[in-house]
């Protein structure tokens, strides 16, 4: 069931010229708008603002038929939208017949208008009736108002858009400069407590402790442990090791057998 064209925004757009029967045939690119006159009407005009104006005005049960004449199925918003895709295309061109010259297409007594949204798909194919004097005119004049009010739209919205674009691209740059300085204050955090946890602190009576057990061992194993050692820690850590070690290895004999050995040494002399 047909709808309206309340959905239908005007668009404007460039046909090839060609004669039919002729296509190799060169003519001036023509100038097209495509537009809804009212929520049931829509209108066609081509131009090449010189000898050649021709428009088409369809209702929507004409645009109905149409649809079942191409066959394109689905809703009529789909339709309406193919209908928009295939005059934006590249796709679009004018067909001149009838007694029209190679040169210019003078003396065409019809026209045809053709889109196809790409090859394979559907041919929208609508006649069109030419426009001759002041109504010729007032098209030609139409269109060109029409298409200096779009470019002015168009104009203000990319103005617009480069302006908010900027602002986003503004934002952008202090929002990283902000993650980057957070970045930086939870990395020295991170450096300052590794740093910490790396670094032990033990009681003083424990370093005054193994600062009594180092002097007692001989200076020998003290180069040695001070060479091997990975850090003043752990080196103490060793000597007090080394130290309890060497006072359950040296044992102490009794006075009197060592004065029995003496006896013995200085008997054995005489």
């Amino acid at each position: 069931m047909a709808g309206n064209l309340e959905a239908v925004q005007p668009l404007f757009g460039i046909a090839t010229g060609k004669l039919e029967g002729r296509e190799t045939s060169a003519l001036l690119p023509f100038v097209f708008r495509f537009h809804a006159m009212d929520p049931t009407h829509l209108a066609v005009v081509t131009t090449d603002f010189h000898d050649h104006t021709w428009h088409t005005v369809r209702t929507v049960e004409q645009l109905d038929d149409l649809r079942d004449e191409t066959g394109i199925g689905g809703s009529w918003s789909d339709f309406l939208a193919y209908l928009r895709d295939a005059f934006l295309s590249d796709n679009v061109t004018l067909w001149l017949g009838g007694p029209a010259s190679a040169v210019g297409g003078y003396g065409a007594t019809s026209a045809k208008v053709t889109a196809q949204k790409s090859r394979g798909t559907p041919r929208i194919s609508m006649k069109l009736t030419k426009l001759s004097g002041s109504d010729a005119n007032d098209a030609i004049g139409d269109i060109g108002v029409q298409i200096c009010r779009k470019f002015q739209m168009q104009s203000m919205d990319l103005a617009a858009e480069k302006e908010h674009s900027l602002k986003l691209s503004a934002t952008l740059e202090a929002e990283k400069a902000t993650n980057a300085k957070l970045q930086s204050q939870v990395d020295s955090m991170g450096f300052v407590g590794k740093k910490k946890w790396r670094s032990p602190q033990y009681s003083q009576s424990v370093v005054k402790e193994l600062d009594i057990l180092s002097s007692q061992l001989p200076s020998t194993d003290l180069a040695t442990t001070s060479t091997t050692g990975p850090s003043d820690d752990v080196q103490k850590l060793d000597i007090t090791a080394k130290a309890k070690q060497a006072r359950s290895k040296v044992r102490v004999a009794p006075t009197s057998l060592r004065a029995k050995r003496r006896g013995t040494a200085i008997g054995g002399e005489e």
